[in-house]
């Protein structure tokens, strides 16, 4: 779901902003998924503080020459994959102005990615790049020069109700998953799910997944309508990644010590529950986007 996700973030990005003869190179090999696409903003001075980036591209005749690092990029390293990377342009302007977009080949001359060993989301992966004169042509300029920044923000709303499909669909399956080892794990003489202390566990669970589900579905909708949904999108981005973490800690605690190990898929929601809070948007930075919102 994940890697599905970041082929329709980059995808949208070019079909919105890319030259028609980018368009015509790329997304038709999107199509046919002989090419995956990946999306690199952070660095390890810029996080949260994502527009601080320091990546830099200088511009020699036909070609774009990419310099510096980036960190946390999803599926990076994967086959016939290629990074939409965010760089600055533009030295002497604002840090929100003078960044670019640029579609980069992950198999250039001078290019290094090294995948990096993390708690969870192993299929799709983290990795670090390093760019050391990296050249790209010009042509894999995505939209206009120095006006990169603008692209992201605009797909914001699009990327955190993408984000909360994507843990709601993970909840769904913890959930799932918990019910019916409820219902077969047997001790005392009755499957567990008839104890009232795990019958509750399993209600609140689906409670907060019905929620996550409602709130997801309003803020699609509202972004379906093109009606204004930057406080909704961080709505459901806050709520259903949080949600995931407590739905995925009560199913670990239903399966007991079978869920400690790598028997049922529980444990990996668990452990990739915990980035959710974290990226695409921490917790904390959702909260202050709504009280924004809200004119606080």
């Amino acid at each position: 779901a994940t890697r599905l996700a970041l082929i329709a973030w980059g995808s949208m990005i070019l079909s919105d902003f890319a030259s028609e003869e980018l368009k015509q190179e790329i997304l038709p090999r999107v199509a046919t998924g002989d090419l995956k696409l990946s999306f690199s903003l952070t660095e390890p001075n810029s996080g949260s503080d994502a527009a601080s980036l320091q990546t830099r591209a200088r511009q020699d005749g036909d070609e774009w020459v990419l310099t510096g690092q980036k960190l946390f990029s999803s599926g990076a390293d994967a086959k016939d994959n290629m990074i939409i990377v965010a760089v600055r342009t533009d030295a002497s302007a604002s840090k929100h102005r003078g960044i670019s977009l640029f579609l980069v080949p992950n198999d250039l001359p001078n290019l290094t990615i090294r995948r990096l060993e993390t708690v969870g989301r192993k299929i799709v992966g983290l990795s670090e790049i390093f760019f050391d004169d990296v050249r790209v042509p010009n042509r894999y300029l995505i939209g206009e020069v120095n006006n990169g920044w603008s692209y992201v923000t605009r797909h914001l709303e699009r990327e955190r109700i993408t984000l909360a499909a994507n843990y709601l669909g993970s909840a769904v399956s913890t959930l799932r998953d918990a019910v019916a080892y409820a219902g077969d794990r047997q001790q005392f003489g009755q499957a567990i799910g008839k104890f009232q202390s795990i019958a509750h566990m399993l209600a609140d669970m689906a409670t907060e997944v019905e929620a996550a589900r409602w709130i997801t579905t309003m803020a699609a909708w509202r972004y379906d309508q093109k009606l204004p949904c930057a406080k909704e999108a961080s709505m459901a981005k806050l709520f259903v990644s949080e949600m995931l973490g407590r739905v995925t800690t009560a199913a670990m605690q239903v399966l007991g010590g079978h869920a400690y190990t790598m028997d049922h898929d529980v444990q990996r929601h668990w452990r990739d529950a915990r980035n959710a809070t974290i990226g695409g948007g921490t917790s904390q930075v959702q909260r202050s986007l709504i009280a924004r919102e809200l004119g606080v």
